[in-house]
């Protein structure tokens, strides 16, 4: 099965070259063809050495794994205490700069108002009224 899904991306990507000669597409697909080749390669490596426990006999029964080493088991441990921490500290900053956001927002639109308001234009000048007429050339 894994060969066979390497052997497609193989083709595929083979075939897609020189359909499309676009090289990130190309490299994609043969790409996809080593992830099997990689898998296989750890379940027949650590696949064959895997003994086989209780847990994995249909057949057990709890009388027999008596007097076994169940492992360690740890009484406490802080990561979800930090995970929960680093969560809640990633959320507050999102939310604490929507805020600040919304109030540099606020407080440009009232400096604008604020300085439109104080400092009009006279009332007999316009825009144009200050530039001077340009002068015709004199020969």
């Amino acid at each position: 099965m894994m060969l066979a899904l390497s052997a497609f991306g193989a083709i595929s990507g083979t075939i897609y070259w020189f359909v499309t000669f676009e090289p990130a597409g190309t490299l994609l697909l043969w790409s996809f063809s080593l992830m099997p080749l990689i898998v296989a390669g750890y379940l027949v490596l650590h696949g064959a050495v895997r003994t086989r426990t209780l847990e994995d006999d249909p057949d057990a029964r709890p009388d027999r794994a008596a007097g076994q080493e169940l492992g360690t088991f740890p009484a406490a441990c802080t990561w979800p205490v930090v995970l929960v921490l680093g969560d809640q500290l990633g959320r507050a900053g999102v939310l604490l700069a929507g805020l600040v956001d919304r109030v540099r927002d606020a407080a440009h639109r009232a400096s604008f108002f604020r300085t439109r308001v104080s400092s009009p234009l006279p009332s007999e000048a316009t825009p144009f009224s200050a530039a001077k007429p340009a002068k015709a050339c004199q020969m």
